[in-house]
C-alpha cells in the first residue's frame, strides 16, 4: 500500500510541477514572437526533463533504500 501511495505522490508532484516550467517559459516568451515561442517551448521541455530526472532519481534512491531495509530486517536462515 505504501508503494502505491508513493507513486501517486510522485505523479502528483510531476503533474503540478510541470506547470512551473510552463509558466516560466510563458513569462520568457511574453512577446508572442514565433521564434521566442519556440525558444520558450524548448526551455519548458528542458526544465520539465530536469524535473523528471530528479523524480526518477528520488524513486530509484528510495527503492534501493527500501530494499536494503527489507534485506536488513529479513530473518537470516
Amino acid at each position: 500500500m505504501g508503494r502505491n501511495r508513493d507513486i501517486a505522490l510522485i505523479l502528483l508532484v510531476v503533474v503540478l510541477g510541470m506547470f512551473v516550467p510552463f509558466f516560466g517559459s510563458i513569462v520568457y516568451v511574453y512577446g508572442l514572437n514565433v521564434s521566442r515561442l519556440v525558444v520558450g517551448f524548448v526551455v519548458f521541455v528542458v526544465l520539465f526533463g530536469v524535473e523528471l530526472g530528479v523524480v526518477y532519481a528520488y524513486f530509484k534512491i528510495s527503492g534501493k533504500r527500501s530494499a536494503a531495509e527489507v534485506e536488513r530486517l529479513r530473518p537470516k536462515t
